[in-house]
């Protein structure tokens, strides 16, 4: 289970994604937006790789309290194409 409560992130003093409380229970979910709309923020707040104001939890496991337990139940990778190396 993964656990939002009072995520919000900001970019300047603009609030760019606010989430009141949200808990998604074990299963697979699609994250759809439009460019901009938050998903690539909100992926690497749950991963730990951007600062937040909230509490994430994954399994009653804080990211803030406990961070190296949280990070352990975590993987995350981006999508980016590797640069092409003509000699290989």
């Amino acid at each position: 289970m993964l656990r939002f409560k009072n995520y919000s992130k900001k970019f300047g003093s603009k609030t760019v994604l606010a989430i009141p409380d949200l808990t998604l229970e074990k299963g697979l979910y699609w994250l759809k937006g439009e460019n901009g709309s938050g998903k690539t923020t909100l992926l690497k707040s749950v991963a730990g790789l951007i600062p937040f104001n909230a509490t994430i939890q994954l399994n009653d496991i804080s990211i803030k309290q406990q961070p190296v337990q949280y990070r352990r139940l975590v993987n995350y990778a981006e999508a980016e194409p590797l640069p092409r190396f003509p000699n290989w």
